[in-house]
């Protein structure tokens, strides 16, 4: 398979598909995930500093990788005019270990740990304002993020700036793939009652997941994880139910 196959049908002709890697320079590793590591770096030609997205070689040959990887790339594409998420900047393939890395905006952030804590209650309100203004940019494209959490929210509080990033799981709302939108995939405990049920899941989701931000902002953090017989026993509860989960109030 050709790298090019994996990006190409995501991007419009006139796209440059894969620059050169070398004129970046790795500094930091910022991050780490299932598909692919997060460094940042700067573009040595023009000082700029960038967040390089590693995709895992090895995943990329898997076709559930790569129709992934064209997801969030097509979302990013549609996210491009968007001034509240990090932009796609370009792609660039290493032909070495035949990795492809998305070079995304760099966005500035402080450790949510850190730093929800010390919010004054006119600073979570500032910072609600600019989510909700960021979701529905989001949602005006079309997009469910489907993965709204303090980790995917760059906030600099020097500056005041907040962007989303990560779109990993990201999808177009309208999209007839019933698997795709009942897929059980997110941190659960941000994840809205129709998705843990695994129904079919709208933008009310992200909705959701804001107001569950809004719930650890007022009163402390909440436990990040269940144990699967847990998890298991909640789907069971949500599934038997005699109401639509996709259009319930508690969604919204």
């Amino acid at each position: 398979m050709e790298l090019r196959e994996v990006l190409q049908p995501y991007f419009w002709v006139e796209s440059n598909l894969f620059s050169d890697v070398s004129k970046y320079e790795v500094t930091d590793k910022i991050g780490r995930g299932k598909y692919a590591d997060v460094f940042k770096g700067v573009n040595m030609e023009t000082g700029a500093e960038v967040a390089l997205k590693v995709l895992h070689p090895r995943k990329l040959f898997s076709l559930v990788t790569k129709k992934k990887i064209q997801r969030e790339v097509w979302v990013m594409q549609k996210l491009k005019d968007c001034t509240s998420t990090a932009k796609l900047l370009e792609v660039v393939r290493d032909p070495g270990p035949h990795s492809i890395s998305l070079v995304l905006e760099y966005v500035p952030s402080a450790d949510y740990r850190e730093l929800y804590p010390k919010f004054t209650d006119a600073e979570v309100r500032q910072y609600m304002f600019q989510l909700f203004k960021a979701l529905d940019q989001i949602h005006s494209k079309g997009i469910i993020h489907r993965d709204i959490k303090p980790h995917n929210i760059a906030y600099d509080p020097k500056t005041k700036n907040l962007k989303i990033i990560d779109f990993g799981l990201g999808v177009q709302s309208n999209t007839f793939d019933s698997r795709l939108m009942e897929a059980d995939c997110g941190t659960v405990i941000y994840m809205s009652p129709e998705r843990l049920a695994k129904a079919r899941c709208s933008q009310k989701a992200d909705v959701y997941s804001v107001g569950i931000i809004l719930l650890e902002l007022l009163q402390g953090p909440l436990a990040k994880t269940l144990h699967f017989k847990e998890k298991h026993q909640l789907r069971l509860f949500l599934q038997d139910n005699t109401w639509d989960l996709s259009n319930s109030g508690c969604s919204m």
